[in-house]
């Protein structure tokens, strides 16, 4: 859509500019405006429990809330073409009724393949403490339909990814969001 509507600018200018006309320009003009609505927003409004300690576990995004040049399948991100994609993800962290110092760590994997320097960690040391994870990390795809998954691990099952229900003032909270934008 973003493509028409700029082409449709482009005719409504006066006969003697010669922007309209100028077909590298608009297929410069069509590129962008593809790369620019590729992306989607995801998120689980589930708490996510750890089973086994420093197992590597996939973070299931359950709803998709706009998926342009990808989709979700099976725990990943399918990204329909190769680019530079820019991988945003928040989550928030529980620490359940212990003593000790829990960690949790969150990264990313592509097509099976652990993404270096796509990695972050919170330890928590108080109980029932909540804590908040956030990553920026660009990942470049090489070839189309990659999947892309956002993987955690922790050392105690006390860490939890932990979704909250709305309470007044304030909305539901996700356990997990993930923003996913092509940028090159």
């Amino acid at each position: 859509m973003p493509t028409k509507f700029i082409n449709e600018l482009n005719y409504d200018k006066k006969p003697y500019d010669s922007f309209d006309k100028n077909k590298a320009v608009i297929g410069y003009v069509n590129d962008l405006a593809d790369v620019v609505t590729t992306g989607g927003s995801f998120y689980n409004s589930n708490t996510i429990t750890t089973a086994i300690i420093n197992t590597a576990y996939p973070v299931p995004t359950a709803t998709t809330v706009y998926a342009e040049g990808m989709s979700y399948a099976s725990n990943t991100i399918v990204l329909e073409q190769p680019g530079t994609y820019s991988f945003d993800f928040t989550i928030q962290v529980f620490k359940n009724n212990t003593t000790t110092e829990g960690s949790l760590t969150a990264w990313l994997v592509a097509n099976g393949v652990t993404q270096d320097y796509t990695a972050i960690t919170i330890s928590l040391a108080i109980s029932n403490q909540i804590g908040v994870l956030t990553l920026h990390s660009h990942v470049v795809i090489t070839a189309p339909n990659i999947r892309v998954g956002l993987y955690y691990a922790a050392n105690s099952t006390d860490m939890q990814l932990r979704a909250s229900a709305a309470s007044s003032p304030y909305p539901a909270i996700a356990s997990i969001s993930l923003e996913v934008d092509r940028v090159r």
